[in-house]
């Protein structure tokens, strides 16, 4: 496995940030607050795009949209609370955008993001952050929980 830092690769993670941050506001009038809770109200999300893409039949392309903007959140608020920078990534000759966490842990969230989509609960984003967290800082800062409303927006009790 190797990694090359990129710019490039940061700032499109940054726009799909703010793409989803704005849509997840106008759509479900939620907001995305950077914590690490976060991500546990973005698995929520997540599993319901992954039962409305058993219906929807979405294609490729339009789940790895929603993918890419979700990988990307899940990346930057890792990047934000733990240390990590943006880049490629390369795992047997094929390269992804990913990044690689100031303890050296490499890892690609478009392409879980995608899985989760794709796949369903058992590529859960939140367990896969925490994961993640435990290998490096070993630390998530609890934070007062809003989950009862998301469940709620979602319709789930």
């Amino acid at each position: 496995m190797s990694f090359v830092a990129s710019e490039e690769i940061k700032r499109e993670a940054m726009a799909e940030c703010i793409r989803l941050s704005d849509y997840v506001l106008g759509t479900f009038g939620g907001k995305l607050d950077w914590t690490d809770e976060s991500i546990g109200k973005v698995e929520e999300l997540l599993d319901y795009f992954h039962q409305q893409a058993q219906n929807d039949k979405p294609t490729e392309a339009e789940v790895f949209a929603f993918a890419k903007g979700f990988g990307s959140y899940i990346g930057e608020v890792y990047r934000r609370n733990h240390g990590a920078e943006w880049g490629l990534v390369t795992l047997s000759g094929s390269t992804f955008p990913g990044l690689r966490s100031d303890s050296g842990i490499e890892f690609w969230p478009w392409g879980r993001a995608q899985q989760r989509i794709v796949e369903g609960p058992s590529n859960n984003v939140w367990h896969y952050y925490q994961t993640l967290v435990a290998r490096g800082t070993g630390k998530i800062t609890p934070t007062s929980s809003a989950t009862t409303w998301w469940r709620r927006i979602l319709g789930r009790s």
